[in-house]
């Protein structure tokens, strides 16, 4: 699994590759509450036991996830062929 920035996206749309999304949690944070809608909005689902948003990324979709990357603390990542999908995998600050 690697984590990609917002421009990555319309470079991987195509392949067939699987995309989650995290958010740092900020339940106190307007900005936090309207990421998560967005995501939702978009057509993501939150996977609580990976505490991710899986997405799937195609046209209509790749330019509102640029500016919700840029806009947030959002954080994007590939799933590679053979990773066993984890939280831990997520986690982005150690």
């Amino acid at each position: 699994m690697i984590e990609i920035d917002g421009h990555s996206l319309e470079l991987r749309a195509d392949d067939g590759s699987e995309f989650f999304a995290t958010l740092v949690y900020r339940p106190d944070s307007c900005k936090f509450h309207a990421a998560r809608k967005a995501l939702t909005t978009l057509g993501a689902s939150y996977r609580p036991e990976l505490r991710a948003w899986e997405l799937s990324v195609n046209d209509d979709t790749i330019e509102p996830l640029q500016r919700l990357y840029a806009r947030t603390s959002m954080a994007l990542w590939v799933v590679e062929d053979g990773d066993e999908l984890n939280a831990e995998l997520f986690e982005r600050y150690e």
